[in-house]
């Protein structure tokens, strides 16, 4: 089995950078659920399941308080591992999931070879 979770393309739009995964546009490779499905089945995988984990996110992100602007980082977060950064980074995706252009999604396949 493999499974990929990740951020994919929901509809088209320019997003806004920098986002937690590339800074650029010409550093961001998210593309729509398709296309990993594609290219998962011509690299010999069959599609075992897939959903959009939107909801989840959603529900997630109202439960979240975002830092304000100036204030004190906690001690604790992302902003630890992936540097102060992150703050701007995670509000850009944010706006962009928002907007309907990116989202959550999962895909679990396996080799047909097996």
């Amino acid at each position: 089995m493999f499974g990929i979770y990740d951020q994919m393309r929901e509809a088209p739009g320019d997003l806004t950078y920098p986002l937690p995964w590339a800074t650029t546009p010409e550093a961001s490779f998210v593309d729509e659920p398709e296309t990993y499905k594609r290219l998962l089945t011509e690299a010999g995988f069959e599609i075992v399941w897939e959903r959009s984990c939107r909801e989840d996110a959603l529900s997630a992100f109202q439960r979240q308080a975002l830092p304000q602007p100036g204030a004190p980082l906690p001690p604790l977060g992302l902003h630890v591992t992936m540097g102060p950064g992150i703050i701007e980074r995670g509000a850009n995706f944010r706006i962009d999931f928002e907007r309907g252009l990116i989202g959550p999604y999962e895909i679990v396949a396996r080799s047909r070879a097996v």
